[in-house]
């Protein structure tokens, strides 16, 4: 058995899972909402790096965002670990929609850290998230 701990509970899990958390941060409940903040794991393919990841997962959804286009891709590290950052727009129900991605590889897993920013949002949330990503620090995933 493995115990979990979240910001606001203890869970004892049988031996053999995986941590496959996804964190929501939002301004409200209203959806979309200015700003909304996730972040989630996913495991690389043996041998894989980050940039590896990237192409995979931008191929990925190429498909799948309406009107996709990257606009910044940037190789850098964080937390000391090495990590790509992405900037890219999309259109969802024709609207327009800002993402920020960095992925952080951290053991065989990476993080992935996602602000979707409105059309509307002013530069205090572009902020917040750069701010954030700063605080950013992260410790291997147990192996199941």
């Amino acid at each position: 058995m493995t115990l979990y701990q979240g910001n606001d509970f203890t869970l004892t899990l049988p031996n053999g899972l995986q941590d496959n958390t996804i964190h929501v941060f939002a301004v409200s409940q209203d959806s979309p909402g200015d700003f909304g903040l996730v972040i989630h794991r996913d495991t690389l393919v043996p041998g894989e790096t980050v940039e590896d990841y990237v192409i995979r997962q931008k191929a990925a959804i190429a498909g799948k965002l309406a009107d996709l286009c990257v606009v910044r891709e940037l190789r850098t590290e964080i937390a000391g670990l090495p990590a790509v950052e992405l900037e890219f727009t999309w259109r969802h129900e024709g609207r327009p929609v800002q993402q920020r991605q960095a992925c952080v590889a951290c053991g065989t897993r990476v993080w992935i850290v996602t602000g979707t920013f409105q059309e509307s949002t002013g530069s205090e949330w572009l902020r917040a998230y750069d701010g954030a990503l700063r605080t950013l620090r992260l410790q291997p995933s147990r192996e199941p």
